[in-house]
Parts: structure tokens; sequence; C-alpha cells
């Protein structure tokens, strides 16, 4: 991620004061990696009057050296290196939430909405939804009117943010509420309204009983209203976990059994009722998913992680361009497949095959991460053994 012009770096330090940054790892972090700043210096303070505990928290020994006399002090602040070498800075540690099994760091998020022409100033928390669900809220502070709206702020965001970082929900204020000594007031954050978030007006309204079912579904499990009949599921805040529990209500409700792959090709309402009607849809289970189908060169298959789904994958999509095919492989279990094996060998053989039906011919590009770096492994391996070329993009 580029510095903004006008973030002012930290620097590198000073005489006899080196300015570090650690990974999860406590290793030096790479160019851009998001990681805690450590000063090291022989000028250290001994630590905090009459606080051990803080004490063995903060000041800690070297792990490059592993010299008691060679101290770090932990700050608790996030940074990134600059390919300069100049130190930038990222948030607070205490600051990191989860959501969905993802690390996010808030401050990151809101660097970026500052850059927005129309926010002066902006805080992001994680917060819970009527329905338990942790999401993402932004808090901004407008530098003119109309204040920028949720659909402006993720469209500002969606090519700079994986999608699992995008704010669900968005409130408007006058100022930041601050405490006495100038830092966030967090208790004092209005709570949203998880319901009413801006939507342009006009919608398309539902042109059956169909799709006024399918838009109370969706207004309810994403608890957000209006939604409109081509509003577009991933815009609206949706990921897979959540299309999960609509596609059960469909099933419950209807009696016909979506496939997960269905939503990346019908993310509308109006698009999802018209595959509900068409009798000639594919409605079979599948594992290949196109995530980006359009494009001249090969295509690239990104494997599900240990999760089973693929929309982490989405977020990607503008770095490739539009000329690069990219196909998510999700886990067959999510297709209730009740003839799944669970091995390692058995599920990559499953894939392996998949992608050869769709490309008969190599060369093959897979990629993943986590658990799914070694089911894409064992599939690169498996073509390897079948004479088949692997390589890198």
């Amino acid at each position: 991620m580029p510095a903004h012009p006008d973030t002012i770096p930290l620097g590198k330090g000073i005489q006899d004061t080196q300015l570090l940054i650690l990974n999860a790892a406590m290793n030096l972090a790479g160019i851009g990696e998001v990681g805690e700043i450590y000063l090291r210096s022989p000028h250290l303070a001994l630590g905090y009057l009459d606080d051990e505990d803080l004490t063995r928290q903060r000041f800690i020994s070297n792990p490059a050296t592993r010299d008691p006399a060679d101290r770090l002090y932990k700050t608790g602040d996030l940074g990134r290196y600059l390919p300069d070498g100049n130190a930038v800075f990222c948030g607070r540690v205490d600051r990191q939430v989860k959501i969905r099994g993802f690390r996010i760091e808030t401050g990151e998020i809101e660097t970026l909405l500052r850059q927005h022409p129309g926010v002066k100033d902006a805080d992001v928390v994680a917060l819970e939804d009527p329905a338990g669900e942790r999401r993402l809220a932004a808090y901004t502070v407008s530098t003119c009117l109309p204040n920028p709206g949720l659909d402006d702020l993720r469209g500002f965001l969606q090519d700079k943010l994986p999608e699992y970082m995008l704010p669900s929900v968005q409130v408007s204020l006058d100022a930041l509420p601050l405490t006495p000594n100038g830092k966030l007031d967090l208790g004092a954050l209005p709570a949203p309204s998880w319901l009413t978030q801006a939507t342009p007006e006009g919608l398309p309204v539902a042109a059956d009983e169909l799709e006024r079912m399918l838009v109370e579904m969706w207004q309810r499990v994403l608890h957000r209203e209006p939604i409109g009949v081509q509003d577009n599921f991933f815009a609206l805040g949706g990921h897979s976990l959540i299309a999960l529990r609509i596609f059960a209500e469909i099933e419950e409700s209807l009696g016909k059994r979506l496939p997960l792959r269905s939503l990346y090709s019908a993310a509308t309402v109006a698009q999802q009722a018209a595959l509900l009607c068409d009798e000639h849809s594919d409605l079979r289970p599948a594992c290949l998913v196109p995530l980006q189908a359009n494009g001249s060169k090969k295509p690239l298959y990104c494997i599900h992680d240990v999760t089973g789904l693929i929309g982490c994958y989405q977020g990607l999509l503008h770095y490739f361009g539009e000329d690069q095919p990219v196909y998510g492989v999700q886990s067959v279990g999510l297709e209730k497949n009740p003839g799944l094996s669970v091995t390692i060998e058995s599920l990559a053989s499953r894939y392996r095959l998949e992608i050869q039906a769709f490309q008969p011919v190599g060369p093959y590009q897979i990629c993943s991460y986590s658990f799914g770096g070694i089911l894409a492994y064992d599939i690169a391996q498996q073509l390897l053994r079948a004479a088949e070329k692997v390589t890198f993009m």
C-alpha cells in the first residue's frame, strides 16, 4: 500500500535509537508488512515504577541477539516499512479485531477513509449486529454536505481492501467524541442503525411474489433495508457465511437447493429469482466457481481454506486485471454431498479432476494459503505425476 502524500513517516529512528518493526514471529517485517513498532537503544528506562508486570510486558530482550543487556521497548503501535526504509504509523495493537477469522487492524481502514475527499475524520470499530455477528462499523466526520454514505465509502475502499475489511454500516457525526485527554471515547459512539443504511432512491421494486420473498429474506439476514432487486449481494456487505443462511431459507421455503457457487453469477435478487425459475438452470453441486470468468490468460485456481469457502479471494480480483480468469475451488462438503471423503489425497483428486474437466490442457496455475496450501500442493503433485505442467503466474 503506497503512503498517502499527506502521511508523514515516523522516520528511521535517531542517534543511538533504532526503530524496528517486528511481525508476529518476532522477525523483522518486510516492506509493506504491518507489524508492531519496537525501540532499541542503550538508553532505555529500566522499566515502570512499581509495576513489574508491565515492565516485563513492555521491556524485552532482543529476540535476534537474546542478550539481556540488549533490550527493546514494545510500543503497542503498529507500523510498516516504506521502500526507502522509513516507517509509517498504522494504528494501535489494542485496536486489532477479528472478523470471520480474519485479524484486522482498524487503523488501516481509518487511514484510507480519511483519504476520501468527503471525509475529514473517521473511526472504525467492530460491533455485533442484531444477529450476534461481528461487523465493522465506520463513524465518519464529513468535509461537506451531503455526507458520504455507506455505498460511496465501500466503493472507494473496495479497490484498496479485501471484502472482509469493508464496513457493513456507517454513521455520520459532526465530530468524533473524545475523552478529556484527547483520545477517542469509544463508549460515547452512538449505536448504528443496522436496518437504515443509505441506498439510492428509486429502487426497482419486486416484479413478482418470488422477488418480494427474496428481498425480505435478504433484508432479514443482512439486517439492512431497503434492498433493491438489482443490489449486489457483496456490495451490501454479504459474504459466504451469510449466503449459506439465505440459501437455507430458500431451501426451507421453496424446496429448491441452490449451490453456493450460484451466488457469484447470480448476485442480485432479480438474478437469483430468474435462476430459481429457470428449469434448465444447472443446480448440480460443483466445486469450481467462476470469480472472474472473462480473459484470455490461463485461469488461476484458488483453493478453499479450512472453512471450505472462497469468498476471501474476492478482494484479489482487482489486482489481476480484467484479462485474468480466476476460479475458486470451494469445498464439496458445502453442497451436502453424502459421499464426501475427507482425506487430503481424495479431496485433491476430486478438485484436480474438476479442474482438468474444465481445462483439459495445461499449464495450470494454482494458489491458496494455510490449510488450502496443503491441498493446492497435493493437486499440483497429482498434475505433475500425470505429466502436466504447473506454472507460476
